[in-house]
């Protein structure tokens, strides 16, 4: 008699067990990334992918990363098929869980925490069940298809697969060659995310204190003054100017997608000196720039991908600190691409460590980039066509006027929650940062125009400045996606066309939209376009004008897409009275400051004696060290002002004025982050700071009587310590500190390293009432490297001991990973000190002395 196997209890079998994992990684990692990239095809473009890359990507996610936990529990098989099956559990287990997370994030409202711990006791529940049951097993059998279906569908399915199939050369030579009997140099410039009325003054003209070289260029241009956007995506507003069509097509932003374009117009009689940041609409054979190699490729593709993964799994509180992935379409884990932070050789100093990451990485930044395509025009025998689209003055903002950067890496913008505004004053602070870096265009812009003089080329040249979309920074509306009551913010754009020889100044109102340079730079040259445009020359008169204007926003390809409105463009000024309202009419560049209220105070003289103390409020100025020894002459100042006020039982929220050097610099608003912090961050002017020392003080205003009172907040100075050879601590102010094991309980829980920031994460607390906790001291490699307060609830340690008192135990502090010689090989050291004078060293997940891995 045969033995009857119970089909509804039975542990799979290693080929089975291989299949499913097959099957869930498919539907856990594969299936959300092919789905999104399949949306954004950009992401590719961007990074000028070839075929080879996307067959690249496609395998390692089908095939390579689930073979590989195959092929452990193949070896696992070996020792012992336990072994193999335990493996397989927790395979199985965070797979599902990872699974369900996805799908609870949509769903609940709920906490990260709870959505991960719900995900958790979904995948340990589906994980028994698999191992129990036979049926379950069958279901992930009948799903196997899924393992070649996904990868089909994002191949065959999606615009993914004209990239495939794509020539891997498009011709230029499509177009007809062209006759130009006149070939005037032309230089073309794109700027991103730069408003016209950013740039405009009281008077609705171009404002020259604050942006001298548009002014003076707008005196030999014609200057149209109602131009707008066709789309609030980078990708289709460029190819919109660079073809003349409306981006109401599924077409990719490259050559093979606009074959009739600019490049392939010019590129018989013109050489071609092009700098195309996210599309790729000039052909190879007509652009042979430099040539990335495979692995590289693939690299900044994988490593990109696995932050827009994290942030499809992840819960938003817990994303939050994640890199910014919507803001370009690639090297999401540096702010500025280039070099990354920790590749960087180290100094020894903290203050020079940070000073050199950041002139490393202007090396790289945007404004260099500009500066090489400025480098590259040269008085040649042969016509040529100069092209820039520039990423400013897009976000991150990090530039002053000068060109001097003035945030540190890791700056992260305030105020934005899911491409909203959250207020009005962050807003403002925001738009004062963009109208900052809108000063650094300018500068590059007189670069630019300098050069064109130094050559011989201004005059003869024809010269075309445009930008591919605006920015609104209202309350509560969004910044980049277009709404019926911010669209005058994101449409007007800048459009200067400077004739060859034309030293005259033309405003236009006509109605005109971006589609209407390709044919006006056609008509200017006395050519005609091989194939129709929707746009038209800009000094055609004979055509009707439009009765309308329209923008296609990030909606793509559904029917809600296309926004039409009339064709006067009036509404733009109600945008130019706000910014004057809030920064002035344009008649000192010191307008750019006084944001915020009581911003007439900015400037004033104050006396430090004559000003009282708040009782019980301290402040701390982040990176206060910055500010012992500042080098005016150095590409960085240290001009965006943070930190935190320790307030005590007064009231949360406060209005602050920064005095730089003895003069009030900057006036803002404490902000509350989720800890419960009371933040404040503000710009001083480059003017404020001088070489060497510089002294900065904080006050909080108040009125009474109808006089504003000033109150000074003292710093909360950082004391240091030494180890001394005696078991013991030594402070700055020469307190000698007994080191007595376990008088402090605690441990160092968790050192996190991720987008160059290095977390500290742990607890501590009194074993007694009579050693309260006073303060943490960190040692790295047994050099004192900070010193903090408890600045966290620890819920879990309270409930452990069951006294509510060790609620506020738990540390969190974090630093750039500059700050470290070798943060893999740091040793870690950190005690926790008692008021009455005792210290003990904290435990260490790791051991006694925690080596970061």
């Amino acid at each position: 008699m045969k033995p009857i196997i119970d089909k509804t209890r039975i542990s799979p079998s290693l080929a089975m067990g291989a299949l499913h994992i097959f099957v869930l990684f498919s539907l856990t990692l594969s299936q959300p990334i092919f789905n999104l990239i399949s949306q954004y095809v950009e992401f590719f473009v961007a990074r000028q992918s070839k075929a080879i890359d996307i067959a690249a990507l496609i395998i390692l996610m089908s095939c390579i990363i689930p073979l590989i936990f195959v092929g452990i529990e193949c070896l696992a098989e070996l020792f012992h098929k336990k072994v193999r099956l335990g493996i397989h559990f927790l395979l199985v287990l965070s797979l599902v869980a990872a699974l369900a997370i996805q799908s609870l994030n949509p769903v609940l409202k709920s906490p990260g925490y709870v959505i991960l711990t719900i995900g958790v006791l979904i995948g340990i529940a589906a994980a028994i069940a698999y191992h129990r049951y036979y049926a379950i097993q069958f279901f992930f059998t009948i799903l196997s298809p899924a393992i070649l279906i996904f990868p089909i569908l994002f191949i065959f399915n999606s615009p993914v697969q004209k990239l495939l199939f794509i020539k891997p050369n498009p011709p230029s030579n499509q177009a007809p060659i062209v006759e130009i009997r006149d070939t005037p140099p032309i230089v073309m410039v794109v700027f991103d995310e730069l408003p016209i009325t950013s740039l405009m003054n009281n008077e609705k003209q171009i404002d020259s204190i604050l942006y001298p070289n548009f002014a003076a260029l707008a005196q030999d241009s014609y200057w149209f003054r109602n131009t707008t956007a066709v789309s609030t995506t980078t990708t289709d507003a460029v190819s919109a100017i660079l073809s003349g069509l409306y981006p109401n097509r599924p077409w990719l932003p490259n050559a093979d997608g606009y074959p009739n374009n600019i490049f392939t117009l010019l590129g018989s009689v013109y050489d071609m000196k092009v700098y195309e940041i996210v599309t790729q609409l000039c052909p190879r054979d007509l652009c042979k720039g430099e040539e990335v190699p495979f692995l590289r490729r693939i690299t900044s593709m994988i490593a990109d991908l696995s932050v827009v993964y994290l942030h499809i799994l992840l819960p938003k509180d817990l994303a939050a600190g994640l890199p910014v992935v919507n803001h370009t379409w690639k090297d999401f884990t540096t702010p500025e691409g280039g070099l990354h932070w920790t590749k960087i050789k180290k100094t020894k100093t903290r203050r020079l460590t940070l000073l050199n990451v950041i002139h490393s990485e202007m090396r790289k930044d945007r404004g260099e980039v500009f500066r090489q395509f400025v480098a590259s025009i040269n008085d040649t025998n042969q016509p040529t066509l100069y092209f820039s689209h520039s990423y400013l003055p897009h976000t991150p903002w990090v530039f002053l006027p000068s060109g001097k950067r003035y945030v540190l890496p890791g700056y992260r913008l305030k105020g934005l929650t899911e491409g909203k505004w959250d207020d009005a004053f962050s807003g403002a602070q925001a738009y004062q940062q963009h109208l900052l870096q809108s000063g650094f265009v300018d500068t590059l812009l007189g670069e630019l125009i300098d050069k064109l003089k130094t050559k011989g080329l201004y005059d003869r040249s024809l010269i075309i400045i445009t930008a591919d979309h605006g920015i609104s920074f209202k309350a509560n509306d969004m910044r980049r996606g277009l709404t019926e009551t911010n669209y005058q913010d994101i449409m007007p754009v800048p459009l200067f066309i400077k004739l060859p020889n034309q030293h005259e100044a033309v405003v236009d109102d006509k109605n005109v939209e971006t589609i209407d340079i390709l044919p006006t730079i056609a008509d200017i040259l006395n050519i005609t376009l091989p194939g129709p445009v929707d746009g038209q020359s800009v000094f055609e008169t004979s055509a009707p004008q439009r009765d309308r204007k329209v923008i296609y926003t990030v909606f793509r390809f559904t029917p809600e897409h296309e926004f039409v409105f009339g064709p006067g463009g009036d509404d733009k000024y109600k945008t130019l009275k706000r910014k004057n309202d809030l920064f002035g009419d344009g008649s000192d560049d010191g307008g750019l400051y006084t944001i915020g209220p009581y911003s007439q105070l900015i400037g004033k003289e104050i006396s430090l004696k004559d000003n009282m103390a708040v009782p019980g409020v301290t402040v701390t100025i982040d990176n206060e060290d910055l500010y012992d020894e500042i080098d005016l002459k150095k590409s960085f100042i240290p001009a965006h002002i943070t930190g935190r006020l320790h307030l005590g039982n007064v009231s949360a929220m406060k209005t602050v004025a920064i005095a730089v050097n003895g003069k009030i610099s900057a006036v803002t608003r404490t902000f509350s982050n989720q800890e419960g912090e009371t933040l404040f961050s503000a710009i001083a002017p480059e003017s404020s700071f001088r070489s060497g020392r510089n002294r900065l003080d904080l006050f909080i205003i108040s009125e009474a009587e109808k006089k504003i009172i000033l109150s000074r907040v003292y710093r909360k100075k950082m004391i240091s310590f030494s180890l001394s050879s005696s078991n013991g601590l030594t402070s700055s102010d020469g307190e000698k500190i007994r080191i007595v094991h376990d008088a402090i309980l605690g441990s160092l829980d968790t050192i996190k390293l991720k987008d160059d920031i290095v977390s500290f994460i742990g607890w501590a607390a009194g074993k007694n009432s009579s050693n309260h906790l006073d303060i943490i001291a960190v040692f790295v490699n047994d050099t004192f490297f900070y010193s903090g307060e408890i600045n966290r609830n620890r819920p879990d340690v309270a409930e452990y001991f069951n006294n509510k008192d060790l609620l506020r135990s738990g540390f969190h502090y974090q630093f750039s990973s500059g700050l470290f010689e070798d943060i893999k090989k740091a040793q870690i050291r950190i005690f926790g000190i008692s008021k009455s004078g005792v210290a003990s060293e904290l435990g260490y997940a790791g051991g006694n002395m925690l080596i970061l891995n």
